[in-house]
């Protein structure tokens, strides 16, 4: 079994000195919530991580409930809990456990909370969300596992999948190609190409880059030229197509008159009630306000 180490498993100082199994996806590239280019930022210190987000905080308080009751249900008691595996041969790669049955048995707690339900699939199963399955496939490796339950509370029920240690062997292949690779780019500080599509991207953007009043003015290229293009025939599209949408909705209301149901012929069932919000002050928050404006035409 992978020697295990007792250390402040969330301090960022620690955190920084390799890859843990909660960073397995995004290094591979298969994270829908956070991309390789983020945590590689995290990693070199460019931007602070989000190890203590709000969702994450209520998710350690409910670990322990979790635990409670995957024992109760399987009969199981967890010996040890939040210990870090290091990985026998690579010392960079290591995964934290919620959960230590005994030698081959580990256990990670997930709720409904952080993750869409229709994710899930068959009960003890190892249909589990692609984030969790590169998560427990370095726990498995890491700690010498042959198995990683995962009790998830689901809809209000605990439900429990197992991922096996013989069917992630050829995904773990895989992950250490990867991960090595996403490793060599943190020591020799050479980001990967952030990925403009990922939902996380503009956040890293407003996180890396602050505004500089008395920074030099930057000059630009065409290449960045075509993209002010596109953002400014985007944004016009969307206005129309907001004026499109609210045209068709007075339409509906006007049909509908004082009703407070309709129904089409295909059955398709339409309701509108009025909605009445009490006054309320906006937090305070910070945004980035990107604006163009056209050079002035030259006088001939």
């Amino acid at each position: 079994m992978a020697t295990a180490a007792q250390v402040d498993l969330n301090a960022p100082e620690v955190r920084r000195t390799g890859l843990g199994a909660s960073d397995a996806a995004a290094a591979c590239g298969m994270d829908r919530y956070k991309s390789a280019y983020r945590l590689y930022l995290e990693k070199t210190r460019q931007v602070e991580p989000d190890y203590e987000n709000d969702a994450m905080r209520l998710g350690k308080k409910l670990q322990p409930i979790i635990l409670d009751e995957f024992a109760h249900r399987t009969g199981k008691k967890i010996e040890e809990t939040e210990v870090r595996f290091n990985h026998p041969d690579l010392p960079w790669l290591w995964a934290t456990i919620d959960g230590v049955v005994n030698e081959d048995e580990a256990v990670e707690a997930k709720s409904s909370r952080f993750w869409n339900r229709e994710e899930w699939g068959e009960e003890r199963t190892d249909q589990v969300p692609q984030e969790i399955l590169f998560q427990c496939a370095q726990q498995l490796f890491c700690g010498g596992f042959k198995v990683v339950h995962v009790p998830a509370f689901l809809g209000g029920a605990l439900r429990l999948y197992t991922v096996e240690r013989q069917n992630a062997a050829g995904l773990f292949e895989r992950m250490v190609e990867w991960e090595t690779g996403f490793w060599n780019r943190v020591l020799c500080r050479k980001p990967p190409d952030p990925d403009w599509a990922h939902k996380d991207t503009l956040a890293v953007m407003k996180a890396l880059y602050g505004v500089n009043d008395r920074a030099p003015m930057v000059k630009l290229g065409d290449d960045i030229g075509q993209h002010v293009s596109a953002y400014q025939a985007l944004g016009a599209q969307i206005r129309d197509l907001e004026a499109d949408r609210e045209r068709a909705k007075c339409v509906i209301l006007h049909a509908m008159g004082e009703a407070s149901l309709g129904v089409l012929p295909s059955g398709t069932l339409l309701t509108r009630k009025a909605i009445h919000h009490k006054a309320y002050e906006v937090k305070a928050c910070e945004y980035t306000d990107l604006r163009i404006k056209q050079p002035k035409e030259r006088k001939q």
